[in-house]
């Protein structure tokens, strides 16, 4: 299988992971309790694969953020479209390649006052489900932004066919609550 490596025509397997949704859980009550309580989830940064996807040598991402604005201690959570996998099109140039490839992403968040269950040793296998991704704790009266960065590692297999120009999606969901 020949790898693209043109700058003006995208590289083989091409991967944007894009947060689509981001959304404020507030606890039990109305809908303006979790901002009353100070805790904001701004805009997601999405991720994106700077190295062609290949059937051999996995690739992390580049890119992915948000930030977390709290008076108090927060979780995010996150799950993805698809348990996980990157999807492509399935039309003109991915006409002849996997739709979904087999493997779920991995995933781990870091940052300046950032923990979280997975790693880059040991990172969080992306699926349907959300799963905490990270979480902080602020002590003080002011509330402060955090921002958390977002990998995401594509781990081939033998058996997904990636053909030249052909873009591959996954949109991940990011959850917030305190």
């Amino acid at each position: 299988m020949p790898c693209n490596r043109n700058p003006l025509k995208p590289p083989l397997g091409v991967v944007g992971v894009a947060v689509v949704a981001a959304m404020l859980l507030p606890g039990p009550g109305v809908g303006g309790e979790a901002r009353a309580a100070g805790l904001s989830l701004g805009v997601p940064t999405p991720a994106v694969f700077g190295s062609p996807l290949g059937p051999s040598t996995p690739v992390e991402s580049t890119g992915g953020s948000v930030s977390v604005t709290a008076l108090a201690g927060w979780q995010v959570r996150v799950r993805g479209t698809d348990g996980g996998r990157l999807r492509s099109t399935g039309t003109g140039p991915c006409a002849s390649g996997s739709t979904l490839l087999s493997n779920s992403l991995r995933v781990w968040a870091g940052g300046t006052g950032v923990s979280s269950p997975g790693s880059s040793a040991n990172p969080l296998v992306l699926s349907d489900t959300a799963q905490v991704l990270a979480s902080g704790n602020v002590l003080g009266l002011v509330a402060l932004a955090v921002p958390v960065t977002v990998t995401y590692r594509y781990v081939p297999s033998a058996g997904d066919q990636l053909p030249a120009s052909c873009p591959y999606s996954l949109t991940a969901i990011i959850d917030l609550s305190a």
